[in-house]
């Protein structure tokens, strides 16, 4: 068990064969003995290598996590790839830690490694050592649904973990707008149409957004199985917009990127000259 030790601040570091522990945090704030600033050597000891492959992690190897992980959010901004080799060495020796491997779930997503993040968000909610807090538990289902639909995986899936998000977001007393919102998406992805005007209407009451409100007023499928129920959504259709008309939303001047789908009714040959206007 080989480990960097420190005397005064300027004195030459000495290497020291000891007892197998992590060296105190003053240590780690001031050494020299690494110009790479390599992550293990010198500083990581057999224990707690083997601390790190156990099911569960004692306080300091949690400790180690937390500064590894502090360290790479540091640097997130100037060395991206950096940070993630931070993270990757936190998510090893604390791989049943949930909140460490969201984070490195986080930092995996926002540089588009999105099945690496996909599969470290998945690690992170299986996590039995340190179960998430309610603010990472929603926010991480939140993004495994939407992988998942980004991924093109099972539409049905996506919507019951974004179900789960919001009914996680609830139970915390967080905001649910935002999995409402992406569940509705999941629901439309799914061809479950009827449902997904719904949520997208819950989304937009709770958020208070005017532009969301007239996009899920104004929503309307990509098919239809059948006239009838085509001629359903052209009255929804109508009626939304005299409702928008007779109380207009105060809109953003952004209001121009708005999607109002009326085309998709043309091409059914469902759209007249008052509808356009």
């Amino acid at each position: 068990c080989v480990f960097w030790t420190f005397g005064k601040k300027n004195r030459r570091p000495r290497r020291q064969v000891g007892a197998c522990w992590l060296k105190n945090v003053r240590a780690l704030s001031v050494r020299k003995a690494d110009s790479s600033e390599s992550l293990v050597s010198g500083f990581v000891t057999r224990r707690l290598r083997e601390e790190g492959q156990s099911s569960s992690s004692s306080s300091a190897v949690r400790r180690y996590c937390s500064n590894l992980t502090r360290r790479a959010r540091r640097r997130w901004e100037e060395e991206r790839e950096k940070s993630l080799e931070i993270m990757q060495t936190a998510s090893f020796f604390c791989r049943q830690e949930g909140k460490f491997l969201a984070a490195h779930g986080w930092m995996l997503e926002r540089t588009r490694r999105t099945e690496e993040a996909l599969a470290r968000y998945q690690q992170a909610l299986r996590a039995t050592s340190s179960p998430l807090g309610k603010k990472t538990l929603v926010s991480v289902l939140n993004n495994v649904g939407l992988l998942l639909l980004l991924l093109g995986r099972s539409a049905e899936d996506a919507e019951e973990t974004l179900k789960r998000s919001a009914e996680a977001a609830q139970a915390g007393n967080e905001s649910t707008w935002v999995p409402l919102f992406n569940r509705a998406r999941a629901l439309e992805a799914a061809g479950e149409y009827e449902e997904a005007a719904e949520m997208y209407e819950r989304a937009a009451a709770m958020s208070g957004d005017a532009m969301l409100e007239v996009d899920s007023k104004l929503f309307l499928p990509l098919v239809y199985r059948e006239e009838e129920e085509m001629l359903r959504w052209r009255k929804r259709f109508m009626r939304n917009l005299k409702l928008l008309e007779d109380n207009p939303p105060s809109l953003p001047p952004s209001s121009a990127l708005l999607r109002v789908p009326t085309s998709r009714l043309s091409l059914q040959d469902m759209e007249d000259v008052e509808m356009s206007r």
